[in-house]
């Protein structure tokens, strides 16, 4: 598969993944407003196909079992009466997930604000007056007010009056709040919250830094859809670094041919990774080889880590190649190394 097929497929994907994230709050709320069991299961198979897409799509056995068992799965828990309350449960992991995400970045040089300027902006924009600071501050905001939103949505999930789990289980709450309350904050509110906190964020930030040009906001939005994946799936970016998990599948086409009976990754298909991380990682294109140095093999669907890191421009001219170093790595052993050369 091409680098170019490959950008293709993941770009359909991501286009995908975000129509059914869409799709699936406006689900989760009419459930909530009608309390019809279709709409939670049809909202929890949205959420899961979205999470599953990319491993859907490259036909990985492991997903699909995991998808078919939760299509057998959906319904019997709605005979159970268990459906509405997975579905309640969904806000509250996520709002816990994203406090985590955006705290356990507090303890590295860049947090998960200045990965997504780094994303969306470029390295450049980190680097002017006042950026990295508030982008510092604004990751422990976000942190604290996700974590704040997961504990109140634990407080309504376990004391709605009839549908909490406190109530359930045959337990007075402590605090009865009406269950249509609780259900509209857990499928509306809370959503409804962050989105406006996001808006008067925005405002806020080009008053603090009125000293710099701002995207537009859509402009900002649109870039943050299209690179949120690299954020999520174990890579590691820095201004002058990125790092990601390697595996090359062991049904990949260039193994059959290299060699029979024995396979190998070839090299190409690991420039091809490194092509493809560079797009990634900086949105620029590979267009030289300068060195590449193969010291150990790669096997089907062994796991390595890519590392490349900036070097420099070729040359002290505007528009000039950038230099990178790469380098592939498994269990402490370096299996591939060399220089390439890339352009925006």
């Amino acid at each position: 598969m091409t680098a170019g097929r490959t950008t293709m497929i993941e770009s359909s994907t991501r286009r995908w993944q975000l129509a059914l994230l869409v799709a699936y709050p406006l689900l989760a709320v009419m459930g909530a407003l009608t309390q019809r069991q279709i709409f939670p299961l049809a909202a929890l198979l949205l959420l899961l196909t979205a999470l599953l897409l990319p491993q859907l799509r490259r036909g990985q056995p492991g997903p699909w079992l995991l998808w078919l068992g939760a299509l057998l799965a959906l319904p019997l828990l709605a005979l159970a009466g268990w459906a509405a309350l997975l579905l309640e449960l969904v806000p509250l992991l996520v709002n816990a997930l994203l406090a985590w995400g955006f705290g356990r970045t507090l303890w590295t040089p860049e947090p998960l604000v200045a990965r997504f300027i780094l994303a969306i902006e470029g390295a450049e924009r980190l680097a002017q007056p006042g950026v990295a600071r508030y982008a510092r501050q604004l990751t422990v905001f976000w942190t604290l007010l996700l974590a704040a939103q997961a504990l109140l949505l634990a407080v309504l999930l376990l004391c709605a009056a009839h549908d909490g789990l406190l109530a359930r289980l045959g337990i007075v709450a402590p605090l009865a709040v009406p269950d249509r309350w609780a259900a509209a904050w857990l499928h509306a509110g809370g959503y409804l919250l962050l989105g406006a906190v996001f808006l008067l964020e925005y405002v806020y930030r080009r008053w603090r830094l009125r000293h710099l040009s701002h995207p537009a906001l859509h402009t900002m939005l649109l870039q943050l859809a299209l690179h949120w994946p690299r954020l999520l799936r174990g890579r590691v970016m820095t201004a002058h670094a990125f790092e990601q998990a390697l595996c090359i599948a062991a049904d990949h086409p260039s193994l059959a041919g290299h060699f029979p009976g024995q396979p190998l990754v070839p090299g190409v298909i690991l420039l091809e990774q490194v092509a493809l991380a560079l797009r990634g990682w900086r949105g620029q294109r590979l267009t030289r080889v300068l060195e590449a140095k193969f010291m150990q093999p790669l096997l089907p669907a062994q796991r390595a880590l890519l590392r490349l890191s900036s070097i420099g421009p070729s040359e002290q001219l505007p528009q000039s190649p950038t230099r990178l170093r790469f380098e592939i790595v498994r269990d402490g052993s370096v299996l591939a190394r060399g220089q390439v050369e890339a352009v925006a």
